[in-house]
């Protein structure tokens, strides 16, 4: 059995996240705003989705983001919650429990799987990836979206700078970031087709640069890491937030932050999906194509 890194502590996460029911249930205006893409994205899609499973996506939030039109333009017959942290959810809300990441639903048992903002934390990525892939029919949809790594890079080196700066030493306190091209590879690995990743970003505005803080806590993002021990000093934060405000102040006098969105999106093999053409089944070689366009180029540019 292959050793998985324990790279954040999923037990402090989780109880993190069970305390952030206000946000998810009457604010999750970041969550929203990453299900409006996913919506929108999902429908240039010409497939309707009888089953979607939502992973870590209470009523409110789905809801508030377009709910209602997707279920209507998808005919969308049946809706499964599940999480990692079900006291987030109103009580009369059925919701799966996950625990240790195993998800535990039946093989090809949803034809649409969705997971805003809810890969990031997770330390057997793959393993979990595959379990997805087996959970959806043939031809079915996966998208997941995850912060991207130009963000937590930015918060990354303002936070390890500064501490060692007045400290002489540092610790690791942002969230590591998923690499686009990684997230690629992992949905091949884990058996879907058509494999599609980018990279949006999000604008957010505050008046104030603590309320950034504050959105973090209230989310429960914060403080997830393993390796984390030591509390920040007070000095140290406070110098953070003067880098901050420097960084961020437009000419309005607010505080403008570019958020960067890695959405995924794989499929389930399928004989109705395009297939490659076989090896050597070319009518011309690639010699003779390349002279083709070569010749065509050339004729345009007189």
């Amino acid at each position: 059995m292959n050793h998985i890194p324990q790279i954040f502590n999923e037990s402090f996460i989780h109880q993190r996240k069970n305390k952030s029911h206000h946000y998810f249930n009457h604010d999750g205006f970041f969550h929203q705003a990453v299900c409006r893409d996913m919506f929108e994205r999902l429908s240039f899609i010409n497939k309707d989705f009888e089953t979607v499973i939502l992973l870590n996506c209470p009523p409110f939030i789905f809801e508030s983001a377009g709910g209602h039109d997707f279920i209507k333009q998808k005919n969308i017959q049946n809706i499964i919650h599940i999480s990692h942290f079900p006291n987030i959810y109103p009580e009369n809300t059925p919701v799966i429990h996950i625990e240790n990441n195993h998800l535990n639903l039946d093989i090809k048992s949803c034809d649409l799987f969705l997971a805003p903002l809810s890969l990031h934390y997770i330390n057997d990525l793959p393993g979990i990836l595959k379990q997805i892939f087996h959970i959806i029919r043939d031809d079915g949809v996966f998208m997941a979206n995850m912060i991207g790594e130009h963000i937590l890079g930015y918060f990354h080196h303002i936070f390890s700078e500064t501490e060692l700066n007045i400290t002489g030493g540092m610790h690791t306190r942002i969230h590591p970031a998923l690499d686009i091209r990684m997230m690629g590879d992992l949905l091949m690995r884990a058996g879907f087709t058509l494999p599609v990743s980018d990279v949006s970003v999000f604008p957010i505005v505050y008046n104030k640069i603590m309320s950034l803080f504050k959105d973090l806590k209230s989310m429960g993002e914060r403080r997830g890491l393993s390796s984390m021990t030591a509390p920040i000093r007070r000095d140290v934060f406070n110098n953070v937030l003067e880098r901050l405000q420097t960084d961020l102040m437009a000419q309005d006098k607010k505080y403008h932050l570019d958020v960067d969105i890695i959405t995924i999106i794989g499929r389930n093999p399928s004989d109705l999906q395009q297939q490659p053409l076989a090896r050597g089944s070319a009518k011309i070689g690639l010699d003779t194509g390349l002279k083709i366009i070569h010749n065509y180029t050339d004729s345009e540019n007189k």
